[in-house]
């Protein structure tokens, strides 16, 4: 029962008080006033009582259904949490996007994916939030709109998701819907390079490699590659050793070494536990989901 429900009662509690005995109505109006009163009292206590039950049963339903998924249980997750996001729950909207983006349970289908994103992201999933940004930078299951792009990118950097910041920043080189600023995206690597984000520790290396807002410095580009490759994973942390291996054959060995110096001092000075708390903003990358979606 929700208070709305509980307004929805009053004909009935005002019934209710209007057929006290004549006895107990002798009383006067005051009193019946105050028995009005305390009915709506008990009912707003009912009310509450129920909301907080139902918020209780809905828990346990997700954790039931996210212990399912994990267990390898796609059919019963998916119908778990379809009937849960149904009712408007957003964790249970961002895992069955998930799971439509990547075919669990189901065939799979980018635009079912994106519905679910989209409705998860409305209600503050950060990373439902990041991922609607991909879709509409990339035109997964969307027309590519780059300003609507910027917007879910800016939301979930906001709110701590340290690749939008790379995101963001991509956005200010390449994206077809913006203009170019070099400036701007230096400025949102340095963002996400503060956090630790590898995309951003890596687009570091190419804005120094290439020369894109700052000079071309070699050395400063061996910093920034060796910074990412050390926080990088798979296919990014393998691009970075790669490029930092083909710089280096070109640098001295006192070059490198000054490089390796600067990289060191960077993670003395820039530990991403120490800006935490900090209120950065954005840039980032697609996910293994979205990057699924990407060549349905």
């Amino acid at each position: 029962m929700t208070l709305s429900e509980c307004e929805l009662q009053m004909p009935i509690l005002n019934r209710l008080a209007s057929s006290i005995p004549a006895s107990v109505a002798s009383i006067g109006l005051m009193s019946i006033g105050l028995l009005q009163r305390r009915f709506w009292i008990i009912a707003v206590a009912l009310a509450a009582l129920m909301f907080l039950v139902n918020q209780s049963a809905a828990a346990d339903e997700l954790t039931d259904a996210l212990v399912r998924y994990l267990m390898g249980d796609y059919a019963r997750a998916m119908e778990m949490l379809t009937t849960l996001a149904e009712q408007g729950n957003a964790v249970a909207q961002l895992k069955l996007g998930i799971m439509y983006a990547r075919g669990e349970g189901v065939p799979p289908d980018s635009v079912a994916a994106l519905r679910w994103l989209a409705s998860a992201a409305e209600q503050g999933q950060t990373e439902a939030q990041f991922e609607v940004g991909v879709a509409h930078r990339d035109g997964l299951a969307t027309p590519v709109n780059g300003k609507l792009a910027m917007y879910w990118f800016q939301r979930a950097a906001e709110a701590g998701v340290t690749h939008a910041y790379s995101a963001i920043g991509e956005m200010y080189l390449r994206h077809q819907d913006v203009p170019r600023d070099y400036a701007a995206a230096l400025g949102w690597f340095l963002r996400g390079a503060q956090e630790d984000d590898a995309d951003s520790l890596y687009n570091l290396g190419l804005c120094y490699l290439l020369g894109q807002g700052v000079a071309a410095d070699e050395i400063e580009a061996y910093r920034w590659f060796d910074l990412a490759a050390a926080a990088g994973l798979g296919e990014l942390r393998s691009k970075a050793v790669t490029l930092r291996q083909a710089i280096g054959e070109r640098l001295t060995p006192m070059q490198v070494a000054r490089a390796r110096t600067a990289a060191q001092d960077w993670l003395r000075t820039h530990d991403a536990t120490s800006v935490a708390s900090e209120p950065l903003v954005r840039t980032g990358r697609p996910t293994a989901d979205t990057a699924r979606l990407r060549h349905e």
